[in-house]
């Protein structure tokens, strides 16, 4: 016997809902859930290596929580190598911002970069830098529409070692994208 499933008529499933999250001081704790069941895990030792910045104050870590879940994360150099992106007074720098893909469109990374630039505000900060990889044009085009402008595009590659050892290798075009605060 085969069944034949059929859409209802749209005017009859549409519905709007409310998605109630908030956005938290990230913990240590946050860094297993925050692999999303594998999906981020080959940078599980890049994450864990990182939380020495976290504890140090020079890195801050936002998580958005949606009912105890963390959804997604945004962090804030305060300093960084490259001073056109931290320079520890003037400008700081986001990176790592992601969201998990069923809360995606959802106002979750607005919303992450907006906390991300009032605690930047707060701390004296006059600028924020973003970095996007050229082909990303949906981040992009979020970044544009919260006024960030390109300043700069450059070939960038670096290296890391996954949770199994292996050596991965990372070669992007990036845009880095800058707002006044």
């Amino acid at each position: 016997m085969e069944s034949v499933l059929r859409e209802r008529a749209p005017e009859r499933v549409h519905r709007e809902t409310t998605l109630r999250y908030s956005i938290r001081a990230g913990r240590r704790s946050d860094l297993g859930p925050l692999e999303w069941f594998g999906e981020h895990r080959h940078l599980r030792l890049v994450e864990a290596g990182s939380w020495a910045q976290v504890e140090a104050g020079t890195v801050l870590f936002l998580v958005a929580e949606v009912h105890g879940f963390p959804a997604g994360q945004l962090k804030i150099a305060l300093v960084h190598e490259e001073d056109v992106k931290a320079d520890g007074s003037r400008s700081g720098y986001f990176y790592g911002l992601r969201v998990f893909g069923p809360f995606r469109r959802l106002g979750i990374g607005t919303a992450l970069i907006v906390r991300g630039e009032d605690l930047l505000r707060e701390r004296g900060f006059a600028r924020a830098t973003i970095a996007v990889e050229r082909e990303n044009v949906e981040a992009r085009e979020l970044y544009e529409r919260l006024r960030y402008e390109a300043i700069r595009e450059r070939h960038k590659n670096w290296s890391y070692v996954d949770p199994d050892g292996r050596t991965r290798r990372v070669d992007v075009d990036e845009v880095l994208l800058r707002k006044e605060l």
